[in-house]
């Protein structure tokens, strides 16, 4: 009885670990997949905010496994747009912007992609 118990404890720790961010693929097939698979990985760096004014931008997540770059995910109503390549200090200025739309169609819109494979 012990041991299935033990079995037990033991995929349950290892089912709750998060994946290293070193281990996510080049690409993903689909944005949802990529939001999944970003947000269940484990990073040097995690950062959300959303507690700001804006009349359009709800969201703003950044991932970084380096510490250097990431990702940046921007929750615009109610979709979700994926950067690739991000500064870290880029990410800083946008979070402390007056203005977080000017600011992503000035330094973000366009200069950053993702893209998904085909």
């Amino acid at each position: 009885m012990k041991i299935p118990m033990y079995f037990l404890l033991i995929l349950f720790f290892f089912s709750c670990t998060r994946e290293s961010c070193e281990n996510l693929p080049q690409s993903f097939s689909s944005y949802e997949l990529a939001e999944k698979s970003i947000r269940k990985a484990e990073f040097k760096m995690e950062e959300t905010q959303s507690n700001f004014k804006s009349s359009w931008i709800n969201r703003i997540e950044f991932y970084s496994c380096d510490g250097e770059f990431g990702f940046l995910i921007i929750k615009i109503k109610n979709k979700s747009y994926f950067f690739e390549g991000v500064p870290v200090n880029l990410c800083e200025e946008f979070k402390q912007a007056e203005s977080k739309g000017k600011f992503y169609h000035r330094h973000i819109k366009g200069k950053f992609t993702f893209k998904l494979n085909s």
